[in-house]
């Protein structure tokens, strides 16, 4: 009896099963890119800035690259501590953020809140 045919679905079976999962696997990655980050990217569009939220590490200065994508400017915008950054469409900015010990900083675009523009930076 020729055991080969079973032998090969079975290491398929298991080929495929090691790649399964692969939005939890993103997930976790993504996640743990961001935890405590010291330096961000942000990319802004038309309304929205990705990621919305990140994580960083309480205490820190955290240096935020902000690339507008979009077709109208943008800004990036902290009430407190007072942060306001303007990014015209097709450009690169950079702000620093001193950010606290606790709590979550949130960051609006000044021209578009109130289409949605909007997210936090959430201190670990």
């Amino acid at each position: 009896m020729d055991l080969r045919p079973p032998a090969l679905l079975l290491a398929a079976a298991l080929l495929l099963a090691g790649c399964g999962g692969g939005s939890t696997s993103t997930d976790t990655k993504t996640k743990a890119a961001t935890a405590g980050a010291t330096t961000v990217e942000l990319e802004q569009d038309n309304f929205y800035f990705k990621p919305s939220s990140v994580n960083v590490k309480g205490g820190t200065t955290v240096k935020v690259t902000l690339k507008n994508e979009g077709s109208t400017a943008h800004t990036f915008t902290i009430a407190s501590p007072a942060v306001d950054v303007t990014v015209d469409p097709g450009k690169t900015a950079t702000a620093e953020v001193a950010v606290p010990a606790s709590g979550t900083v949130p960051f609006f675009c000044r021209f578009h809140e109130g289409s949605g523009m909007k997210g936090t930076l959430v201190v670990t």
